[in-house]
């Protein structure tokens, strides 16, 4: 079977562009029901509030610090959050991380959909760790937690039985989805074996209303240089925001006799924001 699995184009792309997912906050680990909570939320305006009170990202700090001594977890808002975050959100995000306290994610300033137990993923959910999405890929994928020396993939990597493969990426810094995908474009197009007649770009918008971008392109499988057809390579991001503002790319590779047009239709019709 052909396979791609080591692929040194797609590779060095995303090494420059991502990094390590691991770095997020430790949200997968269980909260003891009386646990405190330090409710934090971002207005578009720039304003943060801590508690209902306004605050300052030093004063955050210090919060967190106390809340992580007592084992408490995060409950964040931001106003707006299908748009582009005000680059105070950036901060606050980056001090939640760094405390590496949970985080229970809220599109309500009430907090009313971060209250109470977890929620019941959609049958046959996938939830790709510190990236705030889901997918419902159905039959014939299969999750794995495949190690990379990529080590920003947000596991699991999702391997289709037709060979091919979806992965989910968060950005290294603050990245709205513009500048995302120009810088996407610009260095895909650098690398060999891309065909530089091949890139489409358009606006989507899922299901579930999230908008972003999907780029796709072309190239050769560098191994095989001679077949160009034969070993040609369909790459597609899928780049939008998630709740707390993270520029988020589903990263989908095939053949590109195999890019199915099924895989394009679940990726839109199930991805949720957690």
């Amino acid at each position: 079977m052909r396979t791609f699995r080591h692929h040194i184009t797609i590779a060095g792309l995303l090494s420059f562009l991502f990094c390590g997912c691991g770095k997020q906050p430790a949200a997968q680990s269980p909260v003891a029901p009386e646990a405190p909570v330090l409710k934090v939320a971002v207005f578009a305006d720039g304003r943060l509030t801590v508690d209902g009170s306004a605050s300052t990202v030093p004063a955050l700090r210090e919060s967190l610090r106390s809340l992580g001594e007592k084992h408490g977890v995060v409950w964040y808002y931001r106003e707006a959050g299908q748009q582009e975050p005000p680059p105070i959100a950036t901060e606050v995000m980056k001090a939640v991380v760094e405390a590496r306290l949970p985080i229970r994610l809220s599109s309500r300033l009430d907090y009313s959909d971060s209250v109470g137990a977890e929620r019941a993923l959609p049958p046959g959910a996938v939830s790709f760790d510190g990236s705030g999405i889901l997918l419902v890929p159905g039959a014939g994928w299969q999750p794995t937690d495949a190690r990379s020396s990529l080590q920003m993939i947000c596991p699991p990597v999702l391997e289709g039985q037709d060979g091919g493969m979806i992965k989910v990426y968060a950005p290294r810094d603050r990245t709205d989805v513009q500048s995302g995908v120009a810088l996407l474009r610009s260095e895909g197009a650098a690398m060999p074996g891309v065909w530089q007649d091949s890139f489409k770009q358009e606006d989507f918008t899922s299901d579930s209303g999230i908008r972003g971008i999907h780029l796709s392109y072309e190239c050769s499988d560098p191994k095989h240089p001679e077949h160009k057809e034969a070993s040609k390579l369909r790459t597609h991001h899928y780049v939008f925001t998630n709740r707390v503002g993270r520029c988020v790319v589903i990263f989908y590779l095939n053949f590109a006799d195999r890019d199915s047009d099924t895989v394009h239709q679940m990726i839109r019709k199930t991805l949720i924001l957690e």
